[in-house]
């Protein structure tokens, strides 16, 4: 009985695990630009699961940032730009950064404006997966 069992087991377990392996991933964990900006790419490791553009947060505390642009670690919505251009390049903008996300998913052009501010400023591109967050990474800029 006990051999029954364990055998019972463990098919239930190989067949209800969730393969994460299968999930996007993005190639580096982050983007580093120096004060003049810039544009680099971050190519997107696609298995068998897709991923979507979830929001961005600020990484970097910022003290002119306002409490209507940030909310519960995130940035609003209301001030992200978020379309669909003409060449099915999905666009997001915010302040500072836009990211550019392929239209077959494998890769993220990111373009940082010159930093002004002279301070060093951070943010997190979040998104959602099949299961995890798959393809976040982070930007940072130079004061």
């Amino acid at each position: 009985m006990l051999l029954i069992t364990n055998v019972l087991f463990l098919v239930f377990c190989l067949t209800a695990c969730d393969d994460l392996s299968q999930e996007a991933r993005s190639k580096y964990i982050s983007l580093a630009f120096d004060a003049q900006g810039g544009t680099q790419i971050n190519e997107v490791i696609l298995k068998k699961h897709p991923w979507w553009f979830n929001t961005l947060y600020l990484t970097i505390k910022d003290p002119d940032i306002t409490k209507e642009e940030f909310k519960d670690g995130r940035i609003d919505p209301k001030k992200i730009e978020n379309e669909l251009l003409p060449n099915g390049v999905q666009r997001i903008h915010y302040d500072w950064v836009t990211f550019y996300i392929a239209n077959d998913l494998k890769s993220i052009e990111v373009k940082v404006e010159k930093n002004n501010t002279h301070k060093p400023r951070g943010i997190e591109f979040v998104t959602y997966g099949y299961r995890e967050s798959a393809v976040d990474f982070f930007v940072y800029q130079e004061a």
